[in-house]
């Protein structure tokens, strides 16, 4: 079985757009927990629209932050360097 480096390297750019990420999506994963909670108060949840599109919304967003709470837990900031060698963040 072949090991590979569980580093993932991001520019500083890339880094703090992840992290701006991470910031909107807890907040709108509380936002959509409370839809949640007031559709199962309108009763039968079994032909309750919102209730299901809440409960799919909640899987998306959950999914989208442990994704990037993997990326920023792996990762690293590279440093910019002018070489002449192909990298990524050097221009």
């Amino acid at each position: 079985m072949l090991k590979q480096d569980p580093t993932i390297p991001f520019t500083k750019e890339a880094h703090e757009q992840l992290v701006k990420e991470l910031h909107r999506l807890t907040i709108e994963l509380e936002a959509v927990k409370e839809r949640v909670r007031v559709a199962r108060e309108m009763g039968d949840l079994s032909e309750n629209g919102a209730y299901h599109y809440g409960k799919f919304e909640l899987g998306s967003i959950s999914r989208q932050l442990r994704q990037i709470q993997y990326q920023l837990k792996h990762g690293y900031i590279l440093s910019t360097t002018t070489s002449d060698k192909v990298r990524v963040g050097n221009v």
